[in-house]
């Protein structure tokens, strides 16, 4: 059927064959095609739609500059940026993003309605590098590793809605996964005296670029928490394949302020294009917290960490939070012991974390309320896909009284057959309530 007004429409297409057709569909042909699927999809939102109309003008494409240089970019694949009236030729700091469209194929797209494999290009070229980037692909969602003379770029491309979000990065990627501001130095040599190649403060859960121009000469890097603190003792920065290795550091405070050390996991992931005969790597140094702790009970509970039958951390973490902690390297082994409201404070323990992946670690912890009456929570250690080590305090079960009345309950069962009271009612039953 013709296509519907704004933009709508759909078709039907029938293949007959009179001989067998053997076709090998391999991982990487359905991962591209679901890619353009995904893609164009995206784009359909904006068929036969009118950006102008609707008050925002809707863009394609957006350029943002993560590489840590300045950098101009213009369409299309040349060495060197168009001149005259009209061309699109655009300068953007570091950390800045530029929209941008290609205005005559669009015309084209919007007139015959109809997808092409024409795939578009910009050129780069970054202050202080003489060779320019070129045929930077803007359509083909993914991360894509780019020849720059003797050195790499990568672009990661994604699709939000529509537009493609191009992130020109350089080789060496560090994020920033704690919950506290993070500054990071790379340096040319590990001597502590030395002096700083670069360095920048990331906030929680951002991420950023050593620069281009400063690739070549960034062996080892440092870290801490804030300005009040040491740097940590260097970290090697990969120079051969590695995934997921964990490093940890110390950062002492400096001398005359509060606090205490603070360990960090840095974690190395150091990899090669797949496919190709590219040599060069792409660095990704992420800084985690040495250890989590969720809470998912109805309401907060109170964690001591213990290390060396000696209390090294206390939190507090709110129902459902995860607290992140700074107190180990988790070269020993760790206790943990909880406390409730209205519960009787103990101090018993059990063992969460052991260096020896033969241990064998708890899996419920035992708390009592004010009548005596025990408590058995469950306890998981558990390691996520990032390596973050997260201790889990939760509940079997939960019953939760929606009633606006008092009410007292228990669990049936059991050699005894008969009904064990709960813990942690501490109100004396109502002689009007029903049982």
């Amino acid at each position: 059927p013709p296509p519907r007004a704004g933009g709508g429409g759909g078709g039907r297409t029938r293949v007959v064959s009179d001989t067998v057709l053997d076709i090998n569909v391999t991982e990487s042909h359905m991962r591209g095609l679901v890619q353009a699927l995904e893609s164009w999809l995206q784009d359909s939102r904006t068929w036969g739609s009118d950006p102008l109309a609707q008050g925002d003008k809707f863009w394609p494409y957006r350029l943002r500059n993560e590489a840590g240089s300045n950098l101009t970019f213009w369409l299309g694949s040349s060495l060197e940026p168009p001149t005259g009236e009209g061309v699109f030729v655009r300068e953007l700091a570091s950390g800045g993003e530029e929209p941008f469209e290609f205005v005559v194929k669009r015309a084209v797209q919007a007139r015959q309605r109809e997808m092409t494999l024409d795939f578009h290009t910009v050129s780069i070229k970054f202050d202080g590098i003489p060779d320019v980037l070129t045929h930077v692909p803007v359509d083909v969602t993914g991360v894509h590793m780019l020849p720059l003379g003797d050195l790499r770029a990568v672009a990661e491309i994604h699709s939000d809605s529509g537009t493609k979000t191009v992130a020109i990065q350089s080789t060496f990627k560090v994020y920033n996964k704690t919950s506290c501001t993070v500054e990071a130095a790379v340096f040319t040599t590990d001597a502590d005296a030395s002096p700083p190649a670069w360095h920048d403060t990331f906030a929680v859960d951002m991420h950023g670029c050593v620069p281009l121009t400063t690739l070549v000469s960034s062996r080892f890097i440092r870290i801490r928490p804030s300005s009040a603190y040491h740097f940590s003792p260097s970290i090697e920065v990969p120079v051969e394949p590695v995934t997921g290795e964990s490093v940890f550091v110390c950062c002492l405070p400096e001398e005359g302020t509060d606090g205490g050390p603070m360990f960090f996991r840095a974690r190395l992931d150091a990899k090669k294009p797949i496919g190709g005969l590219e040599e060069r790597m792409r660095v990704v140094i992420s800084i985690h917290p040495a250890l989590r702790v969720q809470n998912l009970l109805p309401y907060p509970m109170q964690v001591g960490v213990h290390c060396n039958n000696r209390l090294i951390c206390s939190i507090m973490p709110l129902e459902g939070a995860v607290e992140q902690l700074f107190c180990t390297d988790l070269k020993h082994p760790l206790h943990m012991g909880a406390f409730l409201p209205h519960f009787r404070k103990s101090k018993d323990t059990v063992l969460v974390y052991h260096p020896d992946a033969t241990a064998v670690t708890a899996k419920t912890i035992q708390i009592s309320d004010e009548q005596g009456v025990p408590l058995h929570l469950g306890v998981e250690t558990t390691t996520s896909a990032w390596g973050d080590l997260t201790v889990v305090f939760f509940a079997q079960y939960l019953c939760l009284n929606f009633t606006m009345l008092p009410m007292r309950y228990g669990v049936y069962g059991g050699t005894t057959r008969k009904v064990v009271m709960c813990a942690g009612q501490t109100l004396p039953p109502s002689p009007s309530s029903s049982p």
